[in-house]
């Protein structure tokens, strides 16, 4: 796993930088843009804020402290049941196969939305972006992962303060692209953000970070900044949000496009660029891992990683043949995994949460999404729930996460063993993973940074308007 794991050694700024490199700003662009098609743009991004605030609050520095090396080897550490390995070779498969490539198809369909817009066929960027990527996996080990994506952020940091200097002292009339962002706030009742912020924030998102930010976080030389060092590299990530949101590139009117525009578009194409291989990064390490449960000496085979990554990026296309759209391959994503996230924050402070719970609560998502997706099909089963919730993306999330929770709360009174219980208290103790939840304070600053984020990620909108 050499290929896959890095020592400790990376300073506070290198993480922070290397936490930057990402495709919001596109995606952004595409959701609004979309927003006119019933996809809750301005209301998804709110519950964005309060899930990473959650995150950096709760968790940041308790997986800094752990005794891994990758994230995936949490499941390990925390569950002490039978089930744990079944867990672990299903999560390696499920997430590498599935989840990840859909992940990446939102960044390349959102790639492919924007750059039609210069005139180029779907065919042409696909095989474009795939020899691009392809080259890219050559690079793809964690050390250098990190090291490029500093320098990334750092490029990323400059570029985008030069873009909003220039376009503060050379006023233009609001273009398109910025019209459809104000108007899907203005649009947007305060009614229709209430389900987000007290509700789908934790119930449809994976709040406690295991993924590539807990996996750079954990090459932090000191376990103690974990939490500035996320909440910096948030903080700047909702910022050069917002400041993009202020002043959007016009896509349609290009050939108008000054010098200091043009390198900033390739700026984010190049976030796109190391959003993804970051996440194939990421299969990568739990496909090895997967494999690793049957061939324990595949975990060292680093002749076999660079072809793994290729041929993982050529799984991601398959998601992009269905020909949807970013919102509704997000749509797809989250009830993929509704249900799930309220476990994923239970496991750290409630020791009946067995692995068993875990991949039920993950092979049942998608299954009963599938179900749903039929139902709702049926005019006098939509007809019904329209009495209710009339939004289709909140009747998805809450159908399908209600009867998981369901599903995995019965598992967990129903598979009881005081001896596995034990062992997860001694697990949650002896690494303090629920100390961060029995802190008064904590739950003030969760409030201070959502307030925080907000500021930055919408402050630069309002300003301008």
């Amino acid at each position: 796993m050499a290929f896959f794991t890095a020592k400790r050694e990376n300073s506070a700024f290198v993480i922070i930088m290397g936490l930057l490199p990402g495709s919001s700003m596109l995606i952004g662009l595409r959701l609004f843009s979309d927003s006119n098609n019933s996809f809750p743009a301005a209301p998804f991004f709110v519950q964005g804020i309060m899930a990473t605030a959650f995150g950096i609050v709760f968790f940041a520095n308790t997986w800094t402290k752990l005794p891994i090396q990758t994230e995936h080897e949490f499941i390990g550490l925390r569950y002490q049941d039978p089930f744990s390995t079944l867990l672990s070779v299903f999560r390696s498969f499920f997430l590498g196969l599935i989840i990840i490539p859909l992940l990446i198809a939102i960044s390349i369909q959102s790639f492919i939305e924007i750059i039609g817009c210069f005139g180029f066929s779907q065919h042409q960027i696909i095989f474009t972006i795939t020899g691009v990527l392809l080259l890219g996996v050559c690079f793809n080990d964690l050390k250098k992962r990190i090291k490029i994506d500093m320098v990334i952020g750092v490029l990323t940091v400059v570029f985008i303060l030069i873009y909003f200097i220039h376009n503060m002292f050379n006023p233009h009339q609001n273009n398109l692209i910025q019209k459809e962002i104000k108007n899907a706030f203005i649009s947007t009742t305060f009614k229709q953000y209430i389900p987000y912020i007290f509700f789908l924030w934790w119930f449809a998102t994976i709040v406690d970070m295991p993924d590539m930010r807990s996996q750079k976080l954990l090459t932090l030389k000191n376990n103690k900044d974990g939490r500035i060092v996320m909440l910096i590299a948030s903080g700047l990530s909702f910022l050069l949000q917002g400041l993009f949101w202020a002043y959007p590139i016009y896509l349609s009117n290009y050939n108008s496009w000054c010098w200091i525009e043009m390198a900033f578009f390739v700026m984010i194409l190049l976030n796109v660029i190391q959003s993804i291989l970051s996440l194939n990064h990421w299969a990568g390490s739990l496909i090895t891992s997967g494999i690793a449960n049957f061939y324990p000496a595949f975990k060292d085979k680093k002749s076999f990683s660079l072809p793994l990554l290729m041929l993982h990026i050529l799984l991601c296309l398959a998601w992009l043949l269905f020909k949807q759209s970013t919102s509704s391959l997000i749509f797809e994503l989250v009830s993929f995994t509704a249900g799930v996230g309220p476990l994923y924050i239970l496991r750290w402070v409630w020791p009946k949460v067995n692995a068993l719970a875990n991949f039920i609560a993950m092979f049942c998502a998608p299954i009963y999404f599938m179900i749903w997706k039929w139902l709702s099909a049926q005019e006098l089963i939509l007809t019904e729930l329209n009495k209710f919730i009339q939004e289709p993306f909140l009747q998805s999330i809450a159908v399908v996460g209600i009867l998981n929770v369901l599903t995995w709360l019965i598992v967990i009174f129903f598979y009881k063993n005081k001896e596995d219980e034990n062992k997860s208290m001694l697990v949650i103790k002896n690494y303090n993973l629920d100390e961060a939840f029995k802190k008064p304070m904590n739950w003030i600053y969760f409030l201070l940074v959502c307030g925080l984020f907000f500021v930055l990620m919408f402050g630069p909108l309002v300003l301008k308007v």
